[in-house]
């Protein structure tokens, strides 16, 4: 389960799920990968329901809309909710991190004036990932985790977890709603050009594996469980998609009807 403040946001997080529409209703999740000659702010801007992850904003190539949700990772989180000063959020992510001081305060700025539904995932549900996986028997080392009980995790120290940014992803699977992703890497190679964290890779590294992951998003694709089409297209121009994965009917159509691709 999702853990959120106040109750409200838990019933913005639920309320898609529970639509007529829900079928038809198009969520698009938003990874952080650079592009220097391609922004995607009217495809995003096209979905009924968008969600960034931590200090990713609008009217930085996903999007200009406000998120519909934002989810933010336990140390983000936690400095919302602790209602910390804007020179502790530069301490933490500018000097820690890496991230840019500019970019640190727009986002809070953006927090405090746009004021975005914001929830966070308990261990990224990292469980509701074991479960899909084995409903749908994909052999993947996540799957092996046996430590897991429940929501919590009883193993040692550096139990691998899923990243923040595919926490929504599947809880959406999980209740039979099919995101779209974009701004995910589909090799770890490309990581390194991901936003705002110049300085955290090791860090994240300890419970997260980046290789595992990529790998993860392909198969996910392929089982039609969701929709990376976008995440394959490459940095130029013109729309070109790279050959890791199959891009979809659906995804290609999306972007037909918007003119500028």
């Amino acid at each position: 389960r999702y853990q959120t403040k106040p109750q409200k946001d838990k019933q913005k997080v639920e309320h898609i799920f529970n639509m007529k529409n829900k079928d038809n209703l198009k969520v698009i999740c938003c990874g952080s990968k650079k592009y220097k000659n391609i922004e995607f702010n009217k495809l995003v801007d096209s979905f009924d329901f968008i969600v960034r992850h931590n200090m990713l904003i609008p009217n930085v190539g996903y999007g200009r809309k406000t998120s519909n949700l934002q989810i933010l990772n336990n140390n983000v989180i936690v400095n919302y909710e602790s209602n910390s000063s804007d020179q502790e959020w530069i301490d933490r992510y500018c000097e820690e991190l890496g991230v840019e001081e500019e970019h640190v305060l727009e986002f809070l700025n953006y927090l405090k004036k746009e004021k975005p539904c914001v929830a966070n995932f308990q261990n990224n549900n990292t469980h509701l990932l074991i479960e899909i996986l084995k409903e749908f028997n994909i052999d993947h080392p996540f799957v092996k985790m046996e430590a897991w009980n429940g929501t919590r995790c009883t193993s040692s120290p550096g139990v691998l977890l899923i990243k923040n940014g595919l926490s929504y992803v599947v809880y959406c699977i999980k209740n039979n709603v099919k995101p779209y992703l974009i701004g995910y890497s589909l090799k770890s190679s490309e990581l390194s050009d991901h936003c705002f964290n110049s300085k955290a890779s090791d860090k994240l590294n300890k419970c997260h594996k980046d290789n595992l992951e990529c790998d993860l998003i392909i198969k996910l694709h392929e089982l039609k469980l969701l929709d990376a089409s976008f995440c394959a297209i490459e940095d130029c121009e013109k729309v070109k998609f790279n050959s890791l994965i199959e891009p979809t009917e659906e995804s290609i159509k999306i972007l037909e009807n918007i003119n500028e691709y």
